[in-house]
């Protein structure tokens, strides 16, 4: 019998069949069936997919390849113990098949039987011998490491005390694998409290203690870091992955010399052929470590344990976690007081760890208790004089204080020591803090620290504007006691600010300048808190008086260009706008001269320039579409991102905006009387494109109108009328729908009522159409569902099926429109919000996007699916 070989890709967390053709004689019959199942099961419907595979079996003997097929639908299905039985007669079939072995090994571990689970993944591991298939080896590892407590494979191994469990009750793989996903996220302090309760559990899981010290780097808790790499090689002094990673992380932390001589043992002794680059990488730091400055504080060993440490049990270690963890949650919701309280308890848990102690300073300094943040850093440098990140908190802890000296002596220390070339920004800030004080070079511009000025609403202050020399502008004489207590009003203004109190930020800013009238800078931060208060004149007048101190600023001349825009002050706008784009030379901020040149594209009062803000329908046609009405007549119309912009969705040129968006807009005009779909489609492409354009929400209220939708015209409309669009043609507009009377635009007679038999053979149209997609025939699924929507317009399952054919076919915008109807038609179903979102992410409108994403989640409908929600949340993250 010939070997039989499926293609299948796993992915953690689930597998995903791709489907192989051996190139057997086969009865045409099964094949049929067999080609019938794998349409069925990339559109979806595993349940038929499993019943097709069956039937392709029952029909053809030999082949063997439905039998795995069925047994992956089933998977899909949660059919778990089908899918078992599936699998065995698979492998009865196909003896020793290592394929089969692993979907069987999965399908154990998902009905919860751990044992069976773990010796299968372990017999699979001993026969698996394919290169490609690395992963998967990797992949049963993990689950025989994870099975292996609950119930070993072949050696029984004891059971671990009951002592050492967490207080979560999770298990030492369980916790692993949250680790692990926390890691993707990049929630990196996160995983590493959770890889340490992994570790508490069982301090010799080599795993745990990798991933754990992995975690701190990337953390850039580089001392934390450095002892959990010890503690990893304490287990495993061999492993090569461990060395490396001790080495990077002393470079890191600026330990050049000893960086040089790890890097240098790992180059002699790593010959792996998959890790050629690491090497390579090795040996380029040998050589720039070689011409770096010498270390200049001693790096802390490597040792896991300090002699003479208190001793803490694994339960108060996993407890301090926790403590730690929650305090982090809780300085993400912004409360800074109880995430302080928090990892003080973390800190009496595990007096070990100071690294409790060290967050507890961050959080009382970003809480305003500044005396109590200053004696945090002293108590953590106390445990880690070698910080160097403390060492920075506390200087500018003490700047807040308005401790001038203190602050320069450890800003100065600061600047000596810092080394690492990925805090090269923070050294950048503490030159610019010493030299506004009278401590470092006068005139180096440097970038803004992190909370040195709140960021604005389109545009954050990348770059502090140097300071004015003193020839011309002489200084203020200030007393230090004015000079601190001005340091002080501003620290409380940035928390005001970080908590959208802007109105009282503002005036904070705005007594502590009066204080010290040398720090221009508040002035600057004191427009920007005005202009998010909604005060534009107000920000007007503090930007114009920040500028009169320091006209080179850029970045205060896009805030005050947009703040003119927003005040309706076009010239002045313009003028600020043009002196923004003809004086940023950034190449970080491409963007935003992108944005400024866009708005002096739009409004340009040369003639002939754009079409008339204020009535569509006059808009010239253009050629006629495509006769099939898809998505390609839309092709003329897709504009390429800005060279330099980077992966932004809808960034476009400026001028080849504004053409896409009249091409777009004279086409849907054009199409409104014909077909109010396609004229929609093509408004939702403009809105996209030009949110701020009001000519594409009209265009969009005319298109609904046309088609019955008066909640979403009305909603059309009153958008067009907020962006400025003539106030009487809005007012109109809206008037007419709200009074049901003649409505705006082409609109259609109101459809008559459909009758029982129409909604009868509409229903059957759409079961028909259902099946036709099972069988993988989607050109016939599609004529079936439209003739179900002309007998009844409102049949939902015709309308959710047909946009998700739109889907397929990555006809997003058409699949927009079918979902709206669907939705219309059925408000109490969840399906078309998930397929709304994923429409409008696929298209670039991400508010959008996120809207439908949130009220998926939100809703309670019967046909809400669980892993949908999971992956909205994963996507509102994403997003």
């Amino acid at each position: 019998m010939r070997s039989v070989v499926v293609a299948a890709s796993l992915m953690l967390g689930g597998l995903q069949v791709t489907w192989a053709d051996p190139g057997w004689a086969q009865g045409s019959d099964g094949r049929a069936l067999l080609d019938q199942g794998k349409a069925a099961y990339k559109a979806g419907a595993y349940d038929k997919a499993a019943t097709l595979f069956d039937q392709a079996y029952a029909a053809d003997k030999s082949l063997v390849q439905a039998l795995y097929n069925k047994a992956f639908a089933l998977r899909k299905t949660k059919a778990y113990p089908a899918a078992r039985d599936a699998y065995r007669a698979y492998l009865r079939a196909v003896p020793g098949d290592k394929d089969g072995l692993f979907g069987l090994a999965e399908t154990e571990r998902l009905l919860g039987n751990a044992g069976e689970a773990s010796r299968l993944f372990a017999d699979y591991i001993e026969k698996e011998d394919r290169s490609d298939k690395a992963k998967y080896v990797d992949y049963a590892k993990r689950r025989v490491a994870e099975l292996g407590a609950a119930a070993p494979a072949k050696p029984a191994a004891p059971a671990p005390p009951a002592a050492a469990a967490p207080a979560s009750g999770e298990s030492v793989g369980a916790l692993l694998e949250r680790g692990k996903e926390e890691y993707k996220r990049k929630e990196f302090k996160k995983s590493a409290e959770t890889f340490a309760q992994a570790a508490a559990q069982d301090p010799k899981n080599k795993e745990a203690l990798y991933r754990r010290a992995l975690s701190l780097r990337k953390a850039k808790d580089y001392p934390a870091a450095i002892k959990a790499y010890g503690a990893f090689r304490q287990e495993d002094p061999n492993d090569l992955d461990g060395l490396f990673g001790l080495a990077e992380t002393y470079r890191l932390n600026g330990d050049n010399d000893l960086a040089q001589q790890l890097f240098g043992q790992y180059v002699k002794v790593e010959q792996r052929p998959d890790r050629a680059k690491y090497r390579a990488y090795a040996e380029r730091q040998i050589a720039k470590l070689k011409d770096a400055p010498p270390t200049t504080a001693a790096a802390p060993a490597p040792a896991a344990a300090t002699t003479g440490a208190p001793k803490v049990s694994a339960s108060a270690i996993a407890a301090s976690a926790r403590r730690i963890a929650e305090g982090d949650a809780l300085m993400k919701q912004k409360k800074y007081k109880e995430a302080a309280a928090m990892y003080a308890a973390a800190h009496d848990k595990n007096p070990t760890e100071p690294l409790a102690l060290y967050r507890r300073a961050l959080a009382l300094r970003k809480a305003g208790d500044l005396a109590g943040a200053k004696a945090a850093y002293e108590a953590f440098r106390r445990e880690r004089p070698d910080d160097i990140d403390a060492l920075y908190g506390l200087a500018k802890t003490e700047a807040a204080l308005g401790n001038s000296a203190a602050a320069r002596a450890l800003y100065q220390q600061y600047v000596a020591q810092e080394k690492r070339e990925s805090e090269q920004k923070y050294v950048d800030k503490a030159k610019a803090w010493l030299a506004d004080h009278g401590g470092g070079t006068a005139g180096e511009k440097t970038a803004a620290a992190p909370s040195a000025a709140p960021p604005a609403a389109d545009k954050p202050a990348a770059t502090e504007a140097p300071p004015p020399a003193a020839a011309d502008k002489p200084p203020v004489k200030v007393s230090a006691q004015d000079r601190r207590r001005a340091e002080q009003l501003a620290t409380k203004a940035k928390i005001a600010y970080g908590q959208k109190k802007f109105g009282k930020a503002a005036d904070l800013y705005r007594d502590a300048h009066k204080l010290d009238p040398n720090r221009d800078k508040l002035l600057y931060r004191r427009a920007l808190a005005l202009r998010k208060a909604g005060d534009h004149e107000g920000a007007k007048g503090a930007y114009e008086a920040y500028l009169a101190a320091v006209p080179d600023d850029v970045d205060a001349l896009y805030g005050l260009a947009t703040t003119y825009k927003l005040l309706d002050d076009t010239d002045n706008a313009r003028r600020y706008f043009a002196l923004y784009a003809d004086k940023e030379t950034r190449p970080s901020e491409q963007r935003y001269v992108d944005k400024a040149k866009a708005y002096l594209a739009e409004t340009a009062p040369a003639e002939g320039a754009m079409p008339s803000t204020l009535d569509v329908a006059d808009v010239p046609p253009a050629p006629a579409a495509h006769a099939d009405g898809s998505d390609e007549r839309l092709a003329r119309h897709v504009i390429e991102p800005h060279p330099e912009a980077g992966p932004q969705p809808g960034h476009v040129a400026p001028h080849a905006r504004i053409l896409s968006v009249d091409a777009l807009l004279r086409d849907g005009t054009r199409a409104l009387d014909a077909d109010p779909a396609v004229a929609a489609e093509h408004a939702m492409l403009a809105t996209t494109l030009e949110p701020a354009d009001p000519r594409g929400h009209l265009l969009l209220g005319r298109a609904y109108d046309a088609q019955g939708y008066k909640k979403d015209a009305e909603a059309a409309y009153t958008r067009a009328s907020q962006l400025g669009l003539d106030k009487d043609i809005g007012r109109a507009a809206r008037a007419m729908i709200t009074d049901g009377g003649p409505r705006p635009g082409r609109g259609r007679a109101k459809a008559p009522p459909v009758s029982e038999r129409s909604q009868a053979r509409a229903n059957g149209l759409a079961t028909t159409a259902q099946e036709l997609v099972g069988q993988g025939d989607l050109a016939g699924a599609q004529e079936t569902y439209l003739a179900a929507l002309d007998e009844d317009p409102k049949q939902y399952d015709a309308l959710l099926g047909l946009a998700e054919l739109h889907m397929l076919s990555r006809s997003h915008v058409k699949a927009i429109a079918a979902y709206r109807r669907a939705l219309a038609a059925a408000p109490d179903h969840a399906a078309p919000l998930f397929g709304l979102a994923q429409a409008f992410e696929r298209i670039g409108n991400q508010r959008q996007a996120l809207h439908h994403y949130k009220l998926y989640r939100q809703s309670t409908a019967e046909d809400r699916d669980p892993e949908k929600a999971q992956l909205a949340w994963r996507r509102l993250e994403g997003l």
